[in-house]
């Protein structure tokens, strides 16, 4: 995997001109929502893929990037929208450019052309996981078991698990259909060798018997058992003589049809329970509507974080109202999959009914055509297109079966002529001459050969289809055990991760934090601890935030599995809007202590986050871009690796004092609220929460000196000069400014405000500026690369450390 070290956008997507340094080191990117901060996202996102994830999926349908990837005063000159980033291979250290702009996506330069760098850049085009969005994160938490699988096995390049299990899935269905047609032509046959021979079964000693009798006319050796490689023709004579005709197989032919046309209770039942649901179907047409909705509403659920509907594009009043209609939708969908079921299965049933009627009608009409009355040739022709029109429609979709409504009651019902035409039809064959005895024999037992080898043929072909349908079944039985157990392996660590991680960011009330992924089939469930009261699915109990402080835990536990160590950079497009201010410093503290080698770039429009952010030491100084809005003729308003010093430098350098005042009382306020909270220090309560920059002051001066001087006990009995030397020099520093900032410090108040007496010059605020910055430097930490504030670590209410992020600073307080 890489990291980027610079990157540089051109008429792209918002953007009209933007550069910044990353450093290969996490960057936060922050300010007010639709200022452009996720442009950046996508900028990364295209110039390693070719493609921007956020514009895919449900809902951007119609979104081209080639047309709408520009910025929108370029959107007819593609190539002007051009990416590039100047990216470190970590392994290697070694550093590379690629530049991919919108006219030819699919295509990048790289200079100079490493194959290192090449190598890890396929990669990532491969593994497209490393930004992540609250949409993907929902996906994750509070989706179907069904869509949460899918997700989590492509982020783990599982899909082709997946496939292989449904296709292994899909080859046991059609090897169950080759079973049951093979099922079917067995049965055809045996009823053929019954009608041939007009026996009541196809027992062994039945057919022996029957055959017997003819080749006992021929004087011919009796069969006593039966092979499936024997001639029961044997013997006979069988040269090139013209066909004999049996009258009595052909009346038994025509007997057998009228029977299957007399005998119609179980088709017209099956044909009433069909219409029965057909008509629910014609006066309730939303039943095929919801149907074909169900995937789509089944997608959308999954994708519902607010009450923004991601199917119509429009506001709902609130979440649960939106949840609620889709759920309803959903259960209707449910209902109305049973009717289409219902529906294609007694569809089935009567194809089946309409082929028999059809394969007897068939042999009829041989006899029609040579001894039929007029007409009667044409009028089973007639017939047969009709059935087979009706077996074409039973065949098709649902919209084909409607038309079964327009048709009479029986659409199998013979003709009304056709009773008559067959009554002589039958009269013509029995005036017919007889074969006589040898003959007879001689005709019966070629067909009883011929039919006889049907029947052989039918079996082999059934015992074949049967080890096939048995073999695909093991196959697919015995993979998903495997893929289950090899999969239930790989969640069970996903899941110890997972819940280590949240246990982190929730150490405070959800320490015993407790989560499992069980792999069912094509399913993955979900199930988490609510404060040991039981496992339930997250949207069950937890909260909005902990859902998605549990969707970045889950995402990083999914990222350690898949990468191992090359885990080296992920893109966090406002992923913790909904987790509280306590639990995102305990996300930084996760990222820095379980994520330290990975480059995170941090987009948020929360300003307290970003300073936590800033503060916790997990981006480095001045590794941040601020946005302030934006506008169509220059794209995003920003500054980067700017610090409110340099801005006070700024405003001092043109004598705006008032400015410069302003802008430093804000941020002490900031700066000295975030410390004492990170010193573990105390103010006053004040119920309208309007605190005073002096009680931050005083709450971290004390809290700072109580906290030195328990260090000083533990290292005055471990006798660590070291150590010791540290504290002297931070006690002495802070006893001297303490003085200084009361000296020097009556100046912020007045010249933030309006007053005629004060009169201000650069000369006479600096000082107060520069105290502030030497006091303030006491509290952070003097590696360049960490820069982060001290903080107090406790284990529950026990002191135990003194710390920065990267551990340079570190006084043990047990």
């Amino acid at each position: 995997m890489i990291q980027v070290e610079e990157v540089s956008i051109r008429e792209f997507r918002g953007i009209r001109d933007l550069e910044l340094k990353l450093k290969s080191k996490s960057f936060v990117v922050w300010g007010p929502n639709g200022s452009g901060k996720s442009g950046i996202v996508d900028a990364i996102d295209f110039a390693l893929t070719g493609e921007v994830s956020r514009l895919k999926g449900e809902g951007y349908g119609a979104i081209n990037l080639k047309e709408y990837g520009p910025h929108v005063l370029h959107r007819n000159d593609p190539a002007a929208a051009q990416v590039r980033l100047k990216v470190l291979e970590p392994v290697s250290r070694k550093t590379a450019t690629i530049s991919r702009n919108l006219k030819t996506p699919s295509q990048f330069s790289l200079d100079p052309d490493i194959p290192e760098v090449r190598n890890a850049i396929a990669s990532a085009q491969l593994n497209r996981q490393i930004t992540l969005s609250r949409r993907e994160i929902i996906k994750y938490i509070v989706a179907r078991p069904t869509e949460r699988a899918d997700s989590i096995q492509d982020l783990l390049k599982l899909e082709k698990v997946r496939k292989v299990r449904s296709l292994l899935k899909a080859t046991e269905g059609k090897l169950a259909d080759a079973a049951k047609r093979a099922h079917q032509g067995v049965a055809t046959a045996e009823q053929e060798l019954k009608t041939r021979l007009g026996l009541s079964s196809v027992e062994p000693v039945e057919i022996c018997a029957a055959v017997n009798v003819h080749r006992q006319t021929l004087a011919l050796p009796k069969i006593d058992t039966l092979a499936a490689e024997i001639d029961i023709s044997d013997g006979t004579d069988r040269g090139p003589t013209a066909p004999l005709f049996d009258k009595d197989a052909a009346l038994r032919e025509v007997s057998e049809l009228q029977s299957y046309i007399t005998d119609r209770s179980s088709r017209v039942e099956c044909l009433s329970n069909l219409s029965e649901h057909l008509k629910l179907l014609s006066t309730d047409p939303s039943l095929s509507q919801l149907w074909k909705q169900r995937a789509l509403v089944t997608s959308g659920l999954s994708m519902i974080t607010d009450a923004f509907c991601p199917l119509c594009d429009s506001e709902w009043q609130d979440t649960e109202t939106l949840l609620d209609h889709l759920n309803q939708k959903h259960a209707r969908s449910e209902e109305a999959e049973k009717t289409r079921i219902k529906i294609e299965g007694l569809a089935q049933e009567l194809s089946r009914h309409v082929r028999g009627l059809r394969d007897r009608l068939s042999r009829v009409m041989s006899h029609a055509n040579s001894f039929g009355p007029d007409g009667f040739m044409d009028l089973l022709r007639s017939w047969n297109d009709e059935l087979q029109e009706l077996d074409t429609w039973l065949k098709l979709s649902i919209e084909h079966h409607m038309k079964l409504l327009d048709l009479p009651d029986d659409p199998v019902k013979p003709p009304d002529s056709l009773t008559e035409k067959v009554r002589q039809l039958v009269q013509k064959l029995q005036s017919l001459p007889n074969l006589d005895a040898p003959q007879k024999a001689t005709r019966a037992l070629a067909i009883a050969q011929e039919r006889w080898s049907v029947l052989q043929d039918a079996k082999s072909n059934l015992e074949i289809a049967t080890q096939a349908e048995s073999i695909g079944a093991l196959i697919y039985s015995n993979y998903c055990a495997v893929a289950d157990q090899l999969l239930d392996e790989l969640f069970e660590s996903v899941s110890q991760d997972f819940g280590r991680y949240y246990s982190i960011v929730n150490q405070e009330d959800e320490s015993g934090f407790q989560a499992k992924l069980v792999s069912d089939g094509g399913k993955l469930d979900l199930s988490v601890d609510f404060y040991s009261q039981g496992e339930y699915p997250p949207a069950a109990y937890h909260s909005e935030g902990h859902q998605d402080g549990m969707g970045v835990c889950l995402y990083l536990a999914l990222m350690k599995k898949l990468y191992g160590s090359n885990f080296r950079m992920a893109v966090l497009d406002d992923v913790v809007m909904s987790v509280d201010a306590h639990h995102r410093k305990q996300f930084c503290h996760l990222l820095q202590k379980e994520f330290s080698d990975v480059q995170f770039v941090i987009t948020t429009h929360d300003e307290v986050w970003a300073r936590q952010i800033k503060g916790s030491g997990l981006v480095p100084p001045r590794n941040e871009a601020r946005f302030y809005g934006w506008k169509v003729e220059d794209g995003p308003i920003y500054e980067s690796g700017v610090d409110f010093w340099d801005k006070i430098d700024t405003d001092l350098s043109i004598d705006d004092v008032s400015a410069a005042a302003a802008r430093l009382r804000r941020n002490l306020e900031a700066i000295l609220s975030e410390l004492t909270g990170l010193l573990g220090g105390s103010v006053k309560y004040r119920s309208d929460g309007r605190y005073e920059l002096g009680d931050f002051k005083n709450s971290v001066l004390s809290q700072h000196k109580k906290l030195l001087k328990d260090a000083n006990k533990i290292f005055t009995g471990r006798q660590d000069s070291v150590q010791l030397t540290l504290i002297s020099r931070l006690e002495s520093d802070r006893m001297t400014f303490a003085p200084k900032l009361e000296d020097e410090n009556w100046p912020l108040n007045v010249a933030v405000h309006f007053n005629d007496w004060a009169n201000f010059s650069k000369e006479d605020f600096q000082p107060v500026v520069n105290i502030w910055k030497e006091y303030l430097s006491l509290f952070r930490c003097e590696n360049d690369d960490c820069g982060a504030w001290i903080s107090l670590r406790r284990n529950g209410l026990q002191n135990e450390s003194l710390r920065c992020a990267c551990g340079l600073y570190n006084l043990d307080l047990v």
